[in-house]
């Protein structure tokens, strides 16, 4: 049975088909699963849905069911963990799968008969959680747990190769390939996923880690040996420790590379800043490709097909992502583009999700086939993070904040103050939401341009500079471009 899509179908179905498929596997989980899930099988209960009423997402908000917060799930979250009783796990299995593939069932007779020890590590293989992953918590300041079973872990991997393989287009031509993973090591699903990508896409995979697992003196070293073409990691650290020190040792790297960025949105001016901080370690012409992913949505991982394309959501059989616009987790409407992304998990057992708030927010969403690389697949634009719900519940599609009145955007502010010659930046709202201040590690002579580029926004901001060093010294480099307070 496979748990994907290839990309040929990914090419050939529409967006009716597929959501037809996503809204079968929604039913089977939410019949089967949820009620085995000791959070959903109260919730439920406390308010009195029939799981067999719920035919697709767009029942949570004709039955008002009620989203779930990162704050509810955080209280309990071995409570969202699909755990029937041993003596009842293959029925909830067979049923599970009966649902939604009628040649899976006949096959699970036959292995009953036939096939009882395979079957059986088949079923442990669904149920058991098999590996921890966690977010960066760069939301609420603690990292947030999810379980995925030994099934979804192989989910995980048979993705990443169809990533890698969707992206070969990208790659260096040089061979060997070499790739260096920059994400800071842990149980967190960045780096272990950047780590089986690399296995899959490259010809030699140095198996690094940032954030103190190697020291950067070190990194740079490596790529001064082994000149690797393919880096994986945040953009922040990459561009503002790794390239300079690389520079600083006068280590030469290759004339062609490609970065992927997996942290935070990325604006045109940062690629572009990329490259120039590449440009003086040697390479010549850096592609910058985007990733999205988050530990909440397990095995979907959404890449951009080339830069500026959009998040693919290229697994769509493992998660139903849908744009909201939340009042409350009671008060919500579905939207078709711009909104907070609220999913629900239908990869299988382990942890489980349904009409979940991710705490992250799109500008743009669109359907049909991609100009670049022809997939009709939803595409997701302008994925912005925030420190917690409330505070994403605020913003708008283009990032906007309220300030003295006047709507301001935070997004257009940021990226002038990097193009006219700041290093990096960081807007802080004020609690009250009457002061904006725009810090800022400039460079010689940029002080003069990054005021004038400011004149014409409508609330002044308060201009403050800084050494760069105050942005990188956080643990792990979880800087913060806005903050809201």
């Amino acid at each position: 049975m496979r748990e994907y899509l290839t990309k040929k179908e990914l090419t050939r179905l529409g967006p009716e088909s597929i959501q037809k498929l996503q809204n079968q596997r929604l039913a089977a989980t939410v019949r089967h699963l949820a009620p085995h899930t000791p959070f959903y099988a109260n919730f439920f209960k406390e308010h009195n849905i029939d799981p067999w009423t719920i035919k697709g997402a767009e029942d949570w908000k004709r039955l008002n069911i009620p989203l779930i917060r990162k704050v509810d799930y955080m209280k309990h979250p071995k409570e969202f963990i699909v755990s029937p009783q041993a003596s009842d796990a293959f029925s909830v299995y067979r049923k599970y799968h009966a649902q939604y593939d009628a040649f899976m069932n006949i096959s699970l007779a036959f292995k009953a008969l036939f096939g009882r020890q395979e079957l059986k590590k088949q079923v442990e293989q669904f149920f058991f959680p098999k590996m921890p992953a966690f977010s960066g918590g760069t939301e609420y300041g603690q990292p947030v747990p999810v379980f995925l079973t030994g099934a979804e872990k192989q989910q995980l991997h048979n993705m990443i190769d169809m990533i890698a393989d969707y992206l070969q287009h990208l790659l260096p031509p040089e061979r060997p390939r070499v790739g260096m993973n920059l994400f800071p090591y842990g149980p967190h699903l960045a780096w272990h996923a950047a780590h089986a990508a690399l296995d899959s896409a490259v010809d030699l995979n140095l198996s690094t880690a940032a954030g103190g697992a190697i020291p950067t003196e070190r990194l740079v070293a490596l790529a001064d040996a082994f000149k690797p073409t393919v880096f994986t990691g945040m953009a922040e650290y990459f561009r503002h420790r790794f390239l300079p020190l690389c520079q600083q040792k006068k280590a030469k790297l290759p004339p062609f590379a490609l970065f992927v960025h997996g942290a935070t949105m990325l604006l045109d001016t940062e690629r572009a800043l990329l490259q120039v901080e590449a440009a003086k370690a040697g390479i010549q012409e850096l592609t910058v490709l985007n990733l999205f992913g988050a530990s909440e949505i397990k095995t979907a991982l959404l890449p951009e097909c080339s830069p500026g394309t959009g998040f693919h959501h290229l697994n769509p059989l493992a998660a139903i992502i849908k744009t909201t616009h939340i009042e409350s987790p009671t008060a919500y409407e579905f939207t078709p583009d711009a909104g907070n992304l609220v999913i629900w998990n239908i990869s299988g057992a382990g942890t489980l999700l349904l009409g979940y708030v991710l705490g992250d927010h799109t500008t743009e969403v669109k359907t049909g086939p991609c100009a670049g690389c022809g997939l009709n697949v939803q595409r997701f634009f302008g994925i912005t993070r925030a420190k917690d719900v409330q505070t994403q519940l605020s913003l708008t599609g283009i990032v906007e904040e309220k300030i003295k009145g006047a709507r301001v955007n935070l997004i257009e502010i940021r990226s002038r103050v990097l193009t006219a010659g700041a290093q990096e930046c960081q807007i802080t709202v004020s609690k009250d939401r009457r002061k904006l201040t725009v810090a800022y590690a400039g460079r010689a002579g940029a002080d003069k341009k990054i005021k004038q580029a400011l004149e014409s926004v409508e609330v002044h901001p308060v201009l403050k500079r800084v050494a760069l060093q105050t942005f990188l010294k956080q643990p792990g480099f979880k800087f913060k471009p806005i903050i809201l307070q």
